[in-house]
């Protein structure tokens, strides 16, 4: 396998940090657990000051799953679609990873900050299934750090400058996050592969060293624990 670099399909340098403005609050922060007191809807319609809280979002189970899709269907939702993706990510279920591919291929032409969010949740959501080692999750997460793969799954959507090799590139970051949050070790692999291959995206390094710490942490203690920030 081989790895995008610079001159790859003509593709440019986009800073990383403005979409990590866009999705940390909601996919990392460290928030801590408690009791589950409400129903799945008015959970990922609240805001949350430290992040969507992992433990919580994971007890919610694969019964909630037929709910959240139907929110993911529903445009009046859009506001809290990004939380819903984390949230069908959280509960850890294979049969999540279909709907939310889904929603992704869904999206058409020029969509909003929120439908983009929402985007950008998907591969590090379904990296969070994959840590169950679901392999059809592991492929996706996978195959989105090669250029091609928006084509390859029919990813059409555009959101200002991100269209096209832009997208593509974008995507790629959002996979080499979902590889960190399998914790898998096949994704291990695959991240030292790229972080030693010459043919890597310099400006991707970074990125694939964050992955590298987070997927060792998810493999030692566990999400719950990180996503709560233990140490």
């Amino acid at each position: 396998m081989s790895f995008p670099n610079p001159s790859a399909r003509g593709a440019r340098r986009f800073a990383f940090v403005p979409l990590l403005v866009l999705l940390v609050p909601i996919l990392l922060g460290p928030a801590p657990a408690h009791a589950q007191t409400v129903d799945v809807k008015t959970f990922v319609t609240q805001w949350y000051v430290h992040g969507t809280p992992y433990a919580e979002a994971h007890a919610y189970g694969p019964q909630a799953i037929p709910e959240l899709v139907a929110m993911l269907q529903d445009p009046q939702m859009e506001p809290h679609w990004v939380k819903i993706v984390y949230t069908l990510g959280s509960i850890g279920d294979p049969a999540a990873v279909q709907p939310l591919m889904d929603f992704l291929r869904g999206l058409h032409g020029e969509i909003s900050v929120d439908a983009f969010r929402g985007a950008l949740g998907v591969l590090p959501a379904i990296g969070s299934i994959a840590y169950g080692g679901d392999a059809g999750a592991i492929k996706i997460v996978q195959d989105f750090v090669q250029p091609t793969a928006d084509a390859t799954y029919g990813v059409d959507f555009t959101y200002g400058r991100y269209r096209g090799d832009a997208l593509a590139e974008v995507l790629g970051r959002m996979s080499i996050m979902g590889l960190g949050f399998s914790g898998r070790p096949e994704s291990l692999d695959l991240l030292n592969k790229m972080f030693n291959d010459h043919g890597t995206r310099a400006d991707w390094l970074d990125n694939v060293s964050e992955a590298i710490t987070i997927n060792s942490r998810i493999t030692s203690l566990g999400p719950t624990r990180v996503y709560a920030g233990e140490r």
